[in-house]
């Protein structure tokens, strides 16, 4: 037997006192909306919406914990990971604006850990919660406020194929009939001794013990799909139109949510094609960090910058120079690497983290006009130092 989700009526329910129909109008509606725009600013708006939405739902948390639960769970997880590896943003934003780069202690097969937090990407997650937020919790609100009688003549209702209605009616339907039937699996193989919570091993043999539970499941599943083909089959089910025994009808309220919910969408897919919309950081956050977005991302950035600073401060080497030192240090073990009138660090400095490059060549020093060139200084090293945290570099040349 087909079971559905935990509906019942709940007076005062802003969503139960629309028509099936109209809801799901403007749920597509709603859904593609939020699809269109990356821009946190309008994403606020259809957060707003949802928000509204859910409060005035009058379901409880007690009914619906364990889904707020789960999609809770999804949304950080997915919205953490993705702020702290940037992938996904990536394909929003061509480059990205340094605040700050966190470094692990310790490496693995000469890979460190590192986490760079950027201004685009805190703003990304945002969108993204936001984005994730508004769809998830309108979609909790359907299995919760809609009469689960009314799934199949709502769609038909909206125009759906008979074959179409039934089977958007036995998707709804599946989710929880598969769980009451593994519930019941569950507590028949405790009652004959099955543990669960024993289970042990690795992969394949914890697969292995759960067959109890997986076959008798899948195997239930099967048998109940044979049964409602042959029921739809006796009943004649997709040769002609077929009656619905419940009837929908729209009411006042009904005309104006389904408007509200093309007149969203038309006016999201109109701000699209101007280009509004897309992924947005405040310009001022962009401008304050600017100085640290030209930090290299690895050893062979920060020699290439060394090269360029060195060259730009004195004349150009007859010679390619060569690179004595090249790594991301401290600068307690930098300044092992300096003249002695370069190693007086502030208090902070010593906790700060830079990429030392230490170039050996020969450079002469432009001078002013005045001084001849065979009296020109020459430097034997370059040294130029990068703070990872704000981008500022120091040359020294000796």
């Amino acid at each position: 037997m087909l079971v559905s989700w935990r509906y019942r009526e709940r007076p005062g329910s802003l969503i139960q006192s629309f028509d099936p129909r109209a809801w799901w109008v403007f749920y597509a509606c709603f859904l593609f909306s939020t699809l269109v725009f990356w821009d946190f600013r309008y994403l606020l708006f259809f957060f707003a919406i949802a928000l509204f939405f859910v409060l005035t739902s009058r379901i409880t948390w007690r009914e619906s914990r364990r889904a707020w639960t789960f999609i809770g769970f999804f949304i950080l997880f997915y919205t953490t990971l993705t702020f702290l590896t940037g992938r996904g943003g990536m394909e929003v934003y061509e480059q990205e604006t340094l605040i700050t780069s966190i470094q692990a202690p310790f490496s693995i097969f000469g890979w460190t850990p590192t986490i760079e937090i950027t201004v685009e990407r805190i703003f990304f997650a945002i969108s993204q919660f936001l984005r994730l937020f508004s769809i998830s919790s309108m979609t909790i609100l359907i299995p919760y406020s809609l009469n689960p009688a009314h799934y199949g003549v709502a769609f038909h209702g909206l125009g759906m194929p008979d074959k179409f209605a039934y089977a958007m009616d036995l998707t709804m339907r599946f989710i929880p009939t598969f769980g009451r039937d593994f519930q019941l699996t569950l507590d028949a193989q405790r009652a004959r001794g099955y543990e669960l919570e024993k289970l042990s091993g690795g992969l394949v043999a914890q697969v292995r013990k759960m067959a109890p539970l997986i076959i008798p499941v899948t195997i239930h599943a099967l048998i109940g799909s044979e049964d409602i083909i042959d029921a739809m089959d006796l009943r004649s089910f997709g040769v002609g139109k077929r009656t619905w025994l419940e009837k929908l009808t729209y009411r006042l309220r009904d005309y104006f949510l389904i408007p509200l919910g093309v007149l969203i969408l038309v006016g999201s897919i109109t701000l699209s094609l101007f280009g509004f919309g897309k992924f947005w950081v405040p310009p001022g956050m962009q401008e304050k960090y600017a100085a640290w977005v030209d930090v290299p991302k690895n050893r062979q950035e920060a020699i290439d910058m060394a090269m360029r600073a060195c060259a730009a401060a004195h004349s150009t080497p007859e010679e390619q120079p060569a690179v004595s030192v090249a790594k991301l240090t401290t600068w307690g073990e930098a300044a092992k690497s300096l003249p002695a009138a370069a190693q007086q660090p502030d208090s902070f400095a010593l906790k700060d983290t830079y990429w030392l490059v230490v170039l050996q060549g020969k450079w002469e020093h432009p001078g002013p006009v005045s001084v001849e060139p065979e009296k020109m200084p020459i430097f034997n090293r370059c040294i130029l130092l990068i703070d990872i945290y704000n981008g500022e570099r120091t040359l020294i040349s000796d």
